[in-house]
């Protein structure tokens, strides 16, 4: 019955329930990777994001994820099919980076907003302008972020740590639950999850991106890093 209602989405009023779209966002997320990303080996990490928004979804749901101007929602999905234990992902997929899954994501979820955007006309010249553009802001920042959180993982795991309710299920195991609520989410992440099967799954760099985008939180982090965060949120 599932199978069905995602099959009867294939015509609708959302450009991605279109399939010529679909194909498109398909075509410029693989095909016309730029040069700088191409470096970072990303084909299986962006074969795994589209997937969850164009397979693995309903189109009531993809929207939300990619309405919101954060990747936060994509890569939250995206992260929790590859490292959870109970996703049967072959070891190509499994073996993708943290690095590789974030930028990914990244791209594919500003990729779509574009898409969205961007009259139809003017779309098949979108490669080249697009892709210099993501180079040089959102990845830059990307970048800038990755790097600072590198250089202070470790106190910053501590402080959240330190913050983090914790809790034990006889089912799901034990895991350490953030106290803040994510804006874009709008749900508590969990810091770390230790199940009763498997090894224990560290979400630091997720808590640390969404926390950017809480002022309250921001300073909190500069405050225990004795640094100042780099500009933005993504």
């Amino acid at each position: 019955a599932e199978t069905s209602r995602l099959w009867e989405q294939q015509e609708g009023e959302h450009l991605l329930e279109k399939p010529a779209m679909r194909l498109q966002l398909r075509h410029w997320a693989l095909d016309r990777l730029p040069a700088a990303l191409q470096e970072h080996q990303l084909e299986q990490a962006v074969t795994l994001a589209l997937s969850h928004i164009l397979c693995s979804l309903r189109i009531a749901d993809v929207a939300k994820q990619l309405a919101s101007d954060s990747f936060l929602r994509l890569f939250y999905y995206v992260e929790s099919a590859r490292r959870h234990h109970f996703f049967p992902y072959c070891p190509a997929v499994q073996n993708i980076s943290q690095w590789q899954s974030m930028l990914a994501c990244l791209w594919v979820h500003r990729l779509s907003k574009y898409q969205e955007d961007c009259p139809e006309s003017s779309q098949a010249n979108m490669s080249a302008r697009f892709g210099r553009r993501f180079v040089q802001t959102d990845m830059t920042a990307l970048v800038a972020h990755w790097r600072f959180l590198q250089d202070n993982f470790h106190v910053l795991r501590e402080d959240f740590l330190a913050r983090a309710e914790k809790h034990d299920d006889p089912y799901y195991g034990s895991f350490a639950e953030c106290r803040r609520r994510s804006i874009h989410l709008g749900f508590r992440l969990n810091l770390s999850i230790k199940p009763r099967e498997g090894d224990e799954i560290d979400q630091t760099t997720l808590v640390y991106m969404d926390g950017l985008h809480d002022p309250d939180e921001r300073a909190q982090m500069a405050k225990v890093t004795g640094s100042d965060i780099p500009d933005g949120a993504l």
